[in-house]
C-alpha cells in the first residue's frame, strides 16, 4: 500500500514539475513578445523625434535619409500608408533573414523591422518589401485590414507613399490576397524581360484579388509588394503602383 502510495506521489510531482514547466516557458516567452515590441515602439519613437528635430522645415515630407543612413547604413527609404501604424523607415540587407530577427539598430529582435528584398533596387519594376505580421498590429501587422471591405472602399486608406534618395513617390493599393507557401515564387518577382511579362504579371495579381478596383493597367510602370505571414503556410501579399 505504501509503495502505491509513494508511486503516486511521484507521478503528481512530475506531471505538477511538467506543467509549472510549461507555464514558465509561456510566461517567459510572452515577457518576450512584449518587451521586444515594446523596444522596437521605443527605438521609432527615437527615430522620429531626431528626424523632426533634425529637419529645417519639420514635415513628413522631408525625412531625412541622410540622418538615418547615421543610424542604420542599411537604410533604403520610408514606407508609410494612410490611416494604418506603418509609418517606418526600411532597411536592406545582404540577405532576406537578418531583418527577420533583428531591429533597426541592429539588436536582436523577434520582432524584426521593415526591409526590402536584398536583391531588389529602388529603380526595379517591382520592389518587394517584408514585415511580420505581429499581434499588436506594429509592423505589418495591421496590413491585413486592407481585405476588408470598409477598409479598401475608401480611397484615403489605400495610398502608399515611400520616400527613397529619389524622393518621395505616390503609390495606390490595387490588389490584395492571400497565397500558400507554395504558390509565392508566383507572385515574387522582382525584375521583368520586357512590359509583355509586366503586364501579364500585373493582370495576374488583379485576377487573384481578393478586393475590387478599377484599375487600369496600361499606366502602371512600376509596383510595390507587400509581404507578411497570414496563419501557418500562408503569405499576405499586397500590391500597389506607382502613380505618375
Amino acid at each position: 500500500m505504501k509503495k502505491k502510495y509513494y508511486n503516486k506521489n511521484i507521478v503528481n510531482f512530475l506531471v505538477t514539475t511538467i506543467l509549472l514547466i510549461i507555464i514558465c516557458i509561456c510566461i517567459s516567452k510572452i515577457y518576450f513578445w512584449f518587451n521586444d515590441n515594446n523596444k522596437n515602439k521605443k527605438i521609432l519613437k527615437n527615430i522620429k523625434e531626431d528626424i523632426n528635430t533634425n529637419n529645417d522645415n519639420n514635415t513628413e515630407d522631408s525625412i531625412n535619409l541622410n540622418e538615418l543612413l547615421k543610424q542604420n547604413k542599411d537604410t533604403v527609404g520610408w514606407i508609410k500608408i494612410n490611416n494604418s501604424v506603418i509609418d517606418y523607415p526600411v532597411v536592406k540587407y545582404t540577405d532576406n533573414s537578418y531583418y527577420l530577427t533583428h531591429s533597426f539598430d541592429n539588436s536582436k529582435n523577434s520582432a524584426g523591422w521593415i526591409f526590402m528584398d536584398y536583391r531588389n533596387n529602388i529603380t526595379d519594376n517591382n520592389i518587394v518589401i517584408y514585415g511580420h505580421n505581429r499581434k499588436d498590429k506594429s509592423m505589418f501587422g495591421s496590413l491585413k485590414n486592407i481585405l476588408k471591405k470598409e477598409n479598401y472602399e475608401n480611397s484615403e486608406n489605400k495610398k502608399i507613399y515611400f520616400t527613397t534618395i529619389n524622393g518621395k513617390a505616390e503609390y495606390e493599393i490595387y490588389s490584395a490576397f492571400v497565397i500558400n507557401d507554395e504558390d509565392i515564387e508566383n507572385y515574387v518577382k522582382l525584375n521583368f524581360k520586357n512590359d509583355e511579362e509586366f503586364n501579364k504579371f500585373i493582370k495576374s495579381t488583379i485576377n487573384s484579388s481578393y478586393i475590387k478596383t478599377n484599375t487600369n493597367t496600361d499606366y502602371i510602370k512600376n509596383i510595390i509588394t507587400l509581404y507578411t505571414c497570414h496563419g501557418n503556410g500562408k503569405k499576405l501579399l499586397v500590391f500597389a503602383y506607382k502613380k505618375e
